[in-house]
């Protein structure tokens, strides 16, 4: 029999609480485990949600919580429960019940077949720009890292205590979780559900924060955008150089060689292929002040049942 501990990062997220308690304590009891506990994280809620677990802990001691000093981020708040839990199993997922708890039981199988990691992809029914958004991105960071995840497999997870000795060596304050279950590698499996609605309040995931996310997956994870542009100079270079020749063999032969727009465009084109460069350049040098800080990943302001 093992141990297993359930990670829920939550943000502002108090109508959520006891619903998804109640949906884990009617599932997790068919599991092969015989001990368990529900580790919540709360990254800096201000809607009374830490209350709400504190009710819960104070009836069922296997009940923990891990409150921050302010929002901190998912990412910081995953890492956090993954450096706080202590069992032969765990499970990250979002406490906003579109991860259902009964998927869990269909994990632990494959779990105990042999797999170390045992990741869920979601079968998006959500339509439009963050759709098509959520797609591109897969695409384009497959396409550029060293280590393809699987595409539209958030952060609902399984894994083994192998698992998490290895990502507790990483100290990274810009992290992408889920990038880092797949560089770590591992044997690993891959799930298939429906996401369903959200059971209560709005997402705390907006747009702009899986953009930043997805653009600092992309610079966390890959040296090729740099090579990209490098590459890119060099084949405009070449292109130039042609069209050098091509203008000095025609001026030799008495040709004109009309052409202001079209240098224009060129200086217009070669001008933002420049300023992309320097910006992306600037990205990854602001990525390394940060880690050259050492500055804290998350602060804690208060634990129950630690």
């Amino acid at each position: 029999m093992k141990s297993l501990c359930i990670i829920v990062p939550v943000y502002n997220e108090a109508g959520n609480i006891r619903p998804l308690y109640d949906s884990i304590r009617q599932y997790i009891a068919s599991l092969p485990v015989n001990t368990w506990a529900l580790l919540f994280i709360d990254d800096g809620s201000t809607d009374g949600t830490f209350e709400r677990i504190r009710e819960l802990a104070a009836k069922d001691n296997r009940v923990q919580a891990i409150s921050f000093s302010r929002h901190f981020g998912h990412q910081a708040a995953l890492m956090a429960g993954i450096q706080a839990a202590d069992a032969d199993w765990l499970v990250t997922m979002d406490g906003d019940l579109q991860h259902p708890p009964h998927l869990i039981g269909s994990m632990t199988e494959l779990m105990e077949s042999g797999y170390d990691i045992v990741h869920v992809q979601q079968i998006a029914r959500e339509k439009g720009l963050k759709s098509w958004l959520s797609k591109c991105f897969y695409k384009c960071y497959n396409f550029l890292s060293e280590t393809p995840v699987t595409p539209h497999a958030a952060d609902f997870k399984m894994f083994n205590r192998k698992v998490r000795e290895a990502l507790l060596q990483f100290h990274e304050n810009a992290l992408f979780v889920r990038g880092l279950m797949h560089w770590v590698g591992f044997r690993s499996t891959v799930i298939t559900y429906e996401k369903p609605p959200r059971n209560s309040g709005a997402t705390k995931y907006p747009l702009h924060k899986q953009l930043q996310l997805a653009w600092d997956a992309l610079i966390s994870f890959s040296f090729r955008p740099l090579r990209l542009v490098f590459f890119s100079g060099f084949l405009i270079g070449s292109l130039a150089f042609l069209f050098a020749i091509i203008a000095i063999v025609s001026y030799l032969f008495g040709k004109t060689v009309p052409g202001w727009t079209s240098l224009l465009l060129c200086i217009l084109f070669l001008g933002s292929l420049q300023l992309i460069a320097i910006g992306l350049l600037g990205e990854y040098l602001g990525k390394v002040y940060e880690e050259t800080k050492k500055r804290p990943l998350y602060l804690i302001r208060e634990t129950i049942n630690r």
